[in-house]
């Protein structure tokens, strides 16, 4: 398990690879830049408040508990804490 400091907060990475497991630590109001990753895949769950998130085209909004978001390699995303 590795902590990486981000300017929105901190990823706490399980596993990076060709499929990432990680837990986001957003602070209040923060967000990522709108990126993608070429070879890897992403699953993402809300575990406590709500999350903005946007796949390509598709604006979604996280609540803790409810639903979660596949990300395959070279999709366009990016989160923001609400």
């Amino acid at each position: 398990m590795e902590i990486v400091p981000k300017a929105w907060g901190q990823e706490v990475w399980l596993c990076n690879e060709e499929y990432c497991g990680k837990l986001l630590d957003v602070l209040s109001g923060a967000g990522s830049s709108i990126h993608r990753h070429l070879g890897k895949k992403e699953t993402l769950y809300c575990l406590e408040g709500q999350v903005a998130f946007t796949l390509e085209e598709e604006h979604i909004v996280l609540m803790s508990g409810v639903g979660l978001v596949r990300v395959l390699p070279g999709k366009w995303h990016q989160f923001h804490s609400v």
